[in-house]
């Protein structure tokens, strides 16, 4: 979309990164209370690309990445602890975390960070 291809020309420090997450913030927050209740999901999925790329800004180095994005791609029910909910045990089921970006675009927003190295950004394995 407009708002996105806008972000991707531009560069960001650590510290705009911060400012533009707390902008987006804002952002979302104004429409959410424009709009009707039921409206709400709506929003926040118009905006989760965006959100997503807030997050990858605001990751301390390039690696980082590899950590959210191969964590929220595997079995988070493996982290289960069943003695902490016996009952609850039988009922885990494998949940995954979609990403609304794909694996280049996220590459994409990681080189708007102007501390991060290009060559470091394109040998990272995003599976």
């Amino acid at each position: 979309d407009a708002i996105s291809k806008l972000v991707l020309r531009k560069k960001f420090t650590a510290f705009g990164a911060l400012a533009f997450d707390t902008h987006l913030r804002k952002v979302i927050s104004m429409f959410n209370g424009l709009l009707p209740q039921s409206s709400s999901f709506t929003v926040r999925h118009k905006f989760a690309g965006l959100k997503e790329a807030t997050t990858i800004l605001n990751m301390e180095n390039e690696r980082e990445i590899l950590e959210i994005w191969n964590a929220s791609h595997e079995d988070q029910s493996q982290f289960f602890d069943p003695s902490l909910d016996p009952e609850a045990a039988p009922t885990v089921t494998k949940v995954t975390v979609k990403w609304h970006l794909s694996a280049p675009q996220v590459k994409a927003y990681m080189k708007c960070r102007t501390e991060w190295k290009a060559g470091i950004i394109d040998s990272l394995t995003l599976s």
